[in-house]
């Protein structure tokens, strides 16, 4: 059942508001007080964006006391000495997280680590290669939450650009300067959790949610390699997700981007991945179903693949995972009612592999039977 929050009231967190939004870097609050809105903000070799990100910080303008958690994945460019410069600056704003070893390279998702070091009431994202571009951007996303407590977090608009106009998305829209956006006009205001089965809406340098909504995050969690859909999904389980039309932000692609530098191909695993940690989550519960037909179109995809390069690939992926297998000669099987030469030349390809694996021909029909 949804959570209704109650309203949050000044001087509930030990301290009154100021009486008129001020830069956050011209607030002075008494040493211990709890900040009502803190910044995540995770970065990797980030030398050429992570300063225009960070300003974008310190230009926001609240009544209420903020903080920023930015922690560096062990970082082999300039970074590091970026960050450090802006903490010794702002000490009582920006606390680092400086790695010594790279956490991704070892499977691990970085945002757990300063969502646990963060102590806010509201939580915001903003990766170190985006930026805010609205310095009211806070202050009327912790309004909105202040306002809607049926609403357990809340996103906006936000541009999305590229040095390489080859990089920007073809579904974007574009609004009246010409940049493109990433949420579509006329978008609706309220998202339920089974929207989030649907797929991921929400510009990851825009949302702001409420800590008490997500609590601890699940140990399954932190072994991801995508971790917004599931915190989108988290989050709903308690509320909704408001949409805010403005457009408060930019999301940079370039080629160094973790995500947004892998191809379509490179992202299934990854997506397999989560969907399959989401079904273990979800259990027995009918939204199972839904993550479910997620995971098997993902799936469906490897057995898609129609260019020489693709089947390579996918035959590749599949002998290093051969617990995929029967899906996907399920999904290519069933959905493909006239069965083209490609896709029983690539079911023969595969075969064998899996008459000479770990997995039997007797196997692969037994689990076959029995999943469907």
């Amino acid at each position: 059942m949804p959570t209704t929050f109650p309203n949050n009231q000044a001087g509930a967190l030990g301290h009154e508001q100021l009486p008129e939004p001020r830069k956050i870097t011209e607030h002075h609050w008494p040493e211990g007080t709890v900040p009502l809105a803190g910044i995540c903000c995770i970065t990797y070799n980030h030398e050429k964006f992570i300063a225009q990100c960070i300003e974008g910080f310190l230009m926001q303008e609240t009544t209420f006391p903020v903080e920023i958690i930015i922690h560096d994945d062990a970082s082999t460019d300039g970074t590091v000495e970026i960050i450090r410069a802006y903490q010794t600056k702002y000490p009582r704003l920006i606390r680092s997280i400086l790695q010594k070893e790279n956490q991704n390279s070892k499977g691990k998702l970085v945002f757990p680590i300063s969502f646990e070091a963060c102590r806010a009431e509201y939580v915001a994202m903003c990766e170190g290669d985006d930026y805010w571009t609205d310095p009211q951007k806070l202050a009327k996303q912790a309004a909105f939450l202040d306002t809607q407590p049926e609403c357990v977090s809340c996103f906006h608009n936000a541009i999305m650009f590229s040095d390489d106009q080859s990089n920007a998305s073809p579904d974007s829209s574009l609004n009246k300067r010409g940049n493109r956006l990433m949420c579509r006009p006329g978008m609706k205001t309220r998202f339920s959790q089974k929207d989030f089965f649907k797929g991921n809406v929400i510009p990851t340098c825009s949302v702001m949610f409420r800590r008490e909504a997500v609590g601890n995050l699940p140990p399954w969690f932190k072994k991801l390699s995508i971790g917004d859909l599931p915190l989108h999904i988290l989050c709903t389980e308690h509320g909704m997700a408001g949409y805010l039309q403005d457009v408060m932000a930019a999301y940079r692609l370039h080629p160094g981007g973790f995500w947004s530098s892998k191809s379509s191909w490179d992202k299934i695993p990854h997506e397999i991945k989560m969907f399959e940690e989401l079904e273990r989550y979800l259990q027995s519960r009918p939204q199972r179903a839904a993550i479910q037909a997620s995971r098997r179109q993902a799936v469906l995809a490897i057995s898609r693949s129609r260019s020489k390069l693709e089947l390579a690939r996918a035959r590749q992926w599949l002998d290093s995972s051969p617990e995929k297998v029967p899906d996907a000669i399920w999904h290519a099987w069933r959905l493909y009612p006239r069965r083209p030469k490609w896709l029983l030349r690539w079911l023969l390809s595969v075969w064998p592999r899996v008459l000479g694996g770990k997995y039997t021909s007797a196997y692969v029909h037994g689990k076959l039977r029995k999943k469907f």
